[in-house]
């Protein structure tokens, strides 16, 4: 009897063993859908339908989804109908945590298995009607309830640092609201163009929401409700972001399912603490109202519209929250150039849609000159951009515009609030010199650290008499510590362009390399209109070039002034100075 215990127990073990791996092998890959989906959907006349749910493809446009009934319904009809889509998203999400694990020099397996993890967590928080939802999704498209949630909830793990928001007074007093889809610092290689879905659900008890997401997505970057309340959201980068907070992405669902007026987005925002930070964009269409709502772990804090336009970028406007970004986040500035156009757009009473793609499509200022091709400038209409929408004010659909980059150039369509019309041309794209959209493709595609540089230089080499073209790939080395490349190709800007103050501090930083201390000096002395993080680099050369003296010490104040303005010390010590260290050495 004792042996047969014995015998159970270890076979008992050895099943738990074989369990326990089974599931941690689940947590290590991403799974995909079936081959042979459950259910399969019905062939109507212009539409596939499943249950009391349908979806729409015409051509030149992103599926649109019309979903009915209970969360764990819609979650159903969802994955259902768009089985197709999933399969081939699942296969793109794969290739960028291919990508990402490689930059960041993780084994693939332990990214995904992390993300899982964390997202497992955020997943506990959910309301049951969510995990319900995610409970449908998984049966209609047989892909594993861990890859959904991975999915669902991969912004709030990994996070981005894009995106722009608009809102505008229209002229009858309603809200004109814009959002472009910009994942800066990664790109996903146009995951959002070419993947984007528009979903209806109409849930009852809850209000009816429209949502643009990308298959699995499930939360709320961008979406409205019948109510006439708009959401849009803008990353903002936080030094102590919380493993316990609330997902973002949800709670913006959860606000557009359940409340009617801003008083009440406000309050119920409140209630929750997230573990990310972010800049909220709401409106009340019907109310003529709008407000920027920003939340971080250690609160929330809001600024209502109150002229004809306000925008938003990646950065807190509350002085006392913008403490909490880190400095590396203020030093590189990717807003600075943005807000600059942004601020010389005309001022008027009021607006209409043309106005807010114009807005979204600046690139250049009051001089003319090209945000997106003039070194590390970023205009608003940027080559991160790929997805580009605008709410109509009266409630009759949207407009959006779906490009690999520089989305707010291109065509936008208007997408009627009835599902079953095909979308019509409301705005041609506006033409683009192809040498800039070429670039923006290497710049946000699906490349490795090292393949992008490859590809630049490439590219540089296609247009050997653009200085930019050069400048591009002198940046990029220098980001990678490649320093035989930065040397030439600095040296190329210098002789196309040396009157152009970015291409000066690359060659100066190139010219110290060679030891040529002189030129070094030269380029640096008149090095202006630089980004922070530069004009530190710019400051600490100059000060290590110069003998002991006045110069020494004027360019040893500027330096100091300027780290202690943006709180960089500790950024300066742990990642400048080592950096400075590892040129000069280099430089022997």
């Amino acid at each position: 009897m004792r042996w047969w215990k014995q015998k159970y127990s270890l076979v008992f073990l050895l099943a738990l063993g074989i369990l326990l791996i089974y599931l941690a092998s689940d947590f290590f890959v991403l799974k995909g859908p079936k081959d042979n989906p459950t259910f399969a959907y019905i062939q109507e006349n212009n539409y596939h339908s499943f249950n009391k749910g349908r979806i729409y493809r015409f051509d030149q446009a992103p599926p649109m989804l019309e979903l009915e009934g209970n969360h764990y319904e819609i979650g159903l009809q969802y994955g259902v109908l768009l089985y197709p889509e999933i399969k081939s998203a699942v296969l793109e999400y794969k290739k960028i945590f291919k990508v990402l694990a490689k930059d960041l020099g993780i084994p693939q397996p332990f990214l995904l298995a992390y993300l899982k993890f964390k997202a497992l967590g955020l997943y506990m928080k959910l309301p049951k009607r969510f995990q319900e939802e995610i409970k449908g999704v998984s049966e209609g498209s047989t892909v594993p309830e861990i890859t959904i949630i991975a999915v669902s909830l991969l912004y709030d793990v990994l996070g981005s640092n894009g995106c722009t928001g608009l809102l505008m007074r229209s002229e009858d007093g309603s809200i004109i609201h814009g959002r472009s889809q910009e994942p800066f610092g990664f790109g996903f290689g146009g995951l959002f163009s070419n993947h984007t879905v528009v979903v209806k659900q109409k849930t009852k008890g809850f209000h009816e929401i429209v949502r643009m997401e990308i298959p699995l997505f499930m939360g709320v970057e961008t979406g409205y409700n019948q109510a006439g309340i708009g959401y849009s959201e803008e990353t903002y980068a936080i030094s102590e972001p919380y493993d316990d907070g609330f997902p973002i992405v949800y709670l913006a669902r959860l606000i557009l399912e359940e409340v009617s007026d801003l008083e009440k987005v406000v309050q119920m925002a409140e209630k929750y603490t997230i573990g990310v930070g972010s800049g909220m964009i709401w409106s009340d269409r019907k109310a003529g109202r709008g407000l920027r709502l920003e939340k971080s772990p250690k609160g929330q804090v809001f600024q209502p519209m109150e002229n004809s336009i306000l925008w938003n970028f990646n950065n807190f406007v509350d002085s006392a929250f913008a403490t909490q970004e880190p400095s590396y986040v203020k030093l590189l500035s990717f807003n600075r150039d943005r807000e600059k156009l942004a601020a010389g757009f005309p001022k008027k009473p009021s607006y209409d849609i043309s106005d807010a793609v114009s807005f979204f499509r600046l690139q250049t200022d009051e001089t003319g000159s090209n945000y997106s091709w003039s070194g590390s400038k970023s205009a608003i209409a940027n080559a991160w951009g790929q997805q580009t929408i605008i709410f109509d004010p009266k409630g009759y659909g949207f407009y959006m515009s779906l490009r690999d980059v520089y989305s707010a150039m291109g065509t936008f369509l208007f997408y009627s609030e009835d599902f079953s019309i095909p979308p019509k041309l409301f705005m041609t794209s506006e033409l683009m010199d192809a040498k800039v959209k070429e670039a923006g493709r290497i710049q946000t595609g699906l490349f490795s650290k090292e393949e992008k540089l490859e590809e630049l230089e490439q590219f540089a080499g296609k247009y050997p008499d653009d200085p930019n073209a050069q400048f591009l790939v002198a940046e990029e080395a220098f980001k990678q510590e490649e320093w035989e490349k930065l040397d030439t190709f600095a040296s190329r800007c210098i002789s196309l362009a040396p009157e152009v103050n970015e291409y000066r501090f690359y060659g100066g930083m190139a010219a110290y390399l060679r030891s040529d201390f002189s030129a070094s000096k030269e380029s640096l002395n008149f090095a202006e209109d630089l980004s922070p993080i530069q004009e530190i680099y710019r400051l600490t050369f100059l000060k290590k070039m110069h003998e002991k003296g006045t110069k020494q010490k004027e360019m040893e104040n500027a330096l100091v002034t300027l780290i202690e303005n943006y709180q960089a010390m500790d950024y300066y010590e742990s990642t400048v100075l080592p950096k400075i260290q590892r040129i000069e050495k280099a430089n022997r």
